[in-house]
């Protein structure tokens, strides 16, 4: 009976109206070798972008490139980044923030996050990644990247993300 009366509680507190999802996470070398760019960037504007596939809003972030660390976008180049309006583990992206992103492209110049949140790390004011990137050195971060260049991305059906 103890044990009812918790499951009960836990599923009153622990559990918002209409459920709650989690992403899974991949470790940091996956995330960069699923990465075909690493930048950091700046927000310029946001406008929607009509909707996806299931009707979801759309929201196409226009973001400034201050320092490519891995693939082919040059600094000062203009990209987009789609995100779902409204959906939990989306991006969030804030005027005057800068971003350390991990990009998958959807087309020319259009991008996704990488396992969405997950590949988009806020940088405070001293340089430390925020977010998902919380204690990742910025070193740390640049020897992955070098130790992974040669590796390429595995389909999302090959990929087993850890829970």
């Amino acid at each position: 009976m103890k044990s009812l009366w918790f499951l009960v509680l836990f599923g009153l507190l622990g559990l918002p109206s209409g459920g709650m999802a989690m992403i899974a996470t991949l470790p940091v070398e996956k995330l960069v070798i699923q990465s075909e760019q690493i930048v950091k960037v700046t927000l310029k504007s946001v406008k929607d972008a009509g909707k996806d596939q299931a009707g979801f809003p759309l929201k196409a972030h226009e973001l400034q490139v201050t320092e490519a660390l891995k693939g082919t976008l040059a600094k000062d180049a203009l990209i987009m980044v789609e995100t779902v309006a409204g959906l939990e583990d989306q991006p969030v992206f804030e005027t005057g923030q800068t971003y350390l992103l991990f990009l998958e492209p959807i087309s020319k110049n259009v991008f996704r996050c990488v396992n969405l949140v997950q590949g988009w790390w806020p940088i405070d004011a001293k340089g430390a990644f925020m977010g998902f990137g919380l204690g990742v050195a910025p070193e740390k971060l640049l020897q992955v990247i070098i130790e992974t260049k040669d590796q390429k991305p595995v389909s999302a059906s090959e990929s087993v993300p850890e829970f």
